[in-house]
């Protein structure tokens, strides 16, 4: 009787793990990618507490050494200091306190622009130059092939003369960071944000730098949060980049990219092919969006804007010797794409990234990401520090998953018929018995109407994979139509249920076409 329970028992608590273990099938699943060797470093202090260290950005010059510059704020007499006219810090419309910050507002607090130099990948920094400065634009930094350092960075928020116009400027230091002179004017008139400045492969300077219509007393807007009526941007925000093939001599732009877009901190990369990717994350309240500049002999000519597909956008941006996307998400996390910024991955094993990441790939093939700890912070308000994480990246990413959508052809081959296929691949292998939705909408209705995508007010129908990964619409309804005018939209998307962990959302695009169509003998064939 006793062995008798014994073995009901041990069946019984067989049967519970199986059951759990199918219950939960992401429970144990490995990561799709994995941070290891990972190394956590307080890179900067400043001497005296409550310190404010903030604002990172890494570079590379043409011989691989590795850059890193910031902003501190000390107390220290300011010798570039001049009171803020109190009609400009109105039209600033800023916190109480943040004069010291952004306007170079305090005659005991003195702003300097630090840069490091790192010979052994970041393990350890050496100071190679510190400069005051009136502003605190600190994102837009590279090498040129001289060993100067060029900056690029805008006054407007210390532009109090209504006479003089605020200028986007770039400058160039032959010390290491500790005197400037200007090298050039970029833009001149508006407020510019630098935010990225990075060295293609064929030497080309890219800055990138939103604007808007300046502002301060007798500007285009007195206030810089007032919205002009009439204005269908109300923020008026213009993404930009500006590009110099002389090493920052010139500059040709402003060339606007992301239209209609609010993105004050997009990033960007070059791809191996030569194109710009512009990927735009949620930090600033826009949507994540992301938009190829294709390379051409004629310059950069812009793609569509598209939507990001699925997963957690960051707001730097790496391309890796392995074709991977990398970032990280201040106070988040840091996440990766192998499908060009469609879908993002989160990352296992790290600690939460901080405020403002910047990301470089290092020349052995690890990651490196700065931040500081703390937020928009007034001078003293907490100690701000900066920090590195360091490490490297093993990925099994699921190959990208995609819809092919394709109108049929009669059986005689000479006729497009109203019957519509999809392909469902991830990679180059046929997915089957995974159910895809389909929409459609015809003309003259209130469906079609109301949007030009049927997903959102159109017929829909389910339909399920076959082997070769084939789903088959038949709107064969629509063959007696006799109005040569009837068009209608069909589109197709895939939803992966949460154990398809090696597939990913996706969606073909929205086909529109007329029901009545021609014969090959019709053409003259």
């Amino acid at each position: 009787m006793i062995d008798a329970v014994r073995c009901s028992f041990f069946i019984f608590a067989i049967i519970l793990i199986v059951a759990r273990a199918v219950s939960m099938p992401m429970a144990y699943a490995a990561p799709l990618a994995q941070a290891i060797d990972v190394q956590e470093q307080e890179v900067y202090h400043s001497q005296v507490r409550p310190g404010y260290a903030c604002w990172t950005v890494l570079w590379h010059d043409l011989e691989n050494h590795l850059y890193l510059a910031f902003a501190e704020k000390r107390r220290a007499p300011n010798t570039l200091w001049e009171p803020v006219p109190l009609d400009f810090w109105e039209s600033m419309g800023l916190p109480v306190k943040y004069h010291s910050s952004f306007c170079n507002g305090d005659p005991n607090i003195s702003t300097e622009l630090v840069v490091f130099r790192s010979d052994d990948d970041g393990q350890t920094w050496t100071s190679l130059g510190r400069s005051r400065t009136r502003t605190l634009n600190a994102f837009s930094w590279t090498s040129l092939p001289d060993g100067r350092i060029l900056r690029i960075h805008s006054d407007d928020y210390v532009a109090f003369d209504p006479k003089v116009e605020p200028r986007l400027r770039a400058d160039v230091s032959n010390d290491g960071g500790n005197t400037w002179e200007m090298r050039a004017v970029l833009l001149e008139g508006y407020q510019a944000y630098s935010y990225r400045l990075k060295r293609l492969k064929d030497g080309t300077l890219v800055a990138l730098a939103p604007y808007l219509a300046s502002f301060g007393p007798g500007r285009v807007r007195s206030m810089r949060h007032t919205a002009r009526p009439h204005v269908r941007n109300q923020i008026e925000l213009t993404v930009a980049i500006f590009l110099s093939s002389d090493d920052g001599r010139t500059w040709t732009g402003p060339q606007p990219i992301l239209p209609g877009i609010n993105a004050w901190e997009a990033d960007f990369v070059e791809l191996p092919r030569g194109d710009l990717l512009f990927v735009n994350s949620r930090v600033q309240g826009a949507p994540p969006v992301r938009q190829v500049l294709r390379k051409t002999r004629f310059g950069f000519v812009p793609e569509p804007v598209f939507d990001v597909v699925s997963g957690t956008v960051p707001e730097c941006l790496v391309y890796t010797r392995d074709g991977l996307l990398v970032g990280a998400v201040r106070n988040g996390g840091y996440h990766c794409s192998n499908d060009e910024g469609a879908n993002w991955h989160p990352i296992a094993g790290l600690p939460v990234c901080r405020y403002q990441p910047y990301m470089v790939e290092l020349s052995d093939g690890r990651l490196l990401c700065t931040w500081h700890v703390g937020g928009d912070n007034f001078f003293g308000e907490l100690h701000q520090w900066v920090g590195s994480h360091a490490f490297r990246l093993e990925t099994d990413l699921p190959q990208p998953t995609k819809l092919r959508l394709v109108r049929l052809l009669d059986e005689s081959q000479s006729k497009y018929t109203n019957r519509y296929a999809v392909i469902l691949t991830s990679g180059d292998r046929p997915v089957s018995g995974k159910p895809v939705n389909f929409a459609y909408h015809r003309r003259y209705t209130e469906a079609y109407d109301m949007s030009r995508d049927p997903k959102k007010s159109g017929t829909r129908r389910t339909i399920v994979t076959d082997d070769a990964g084939r789903a088959v619409l038949d709107l064969s309804e629509l063959d007696g139509e006799t109005n040569m005018h009837l068009s209608y939209r069909v589109t197709a998307w895939f939803e992966p249920v949460e154990s398809d962990v090696r597939l990913l959302p996706c969606r073909s695009e929205v086909c529109e076409s007329y029901a009545l169509t021609m014969t090959k003998q019709e053409l003259g064939w």
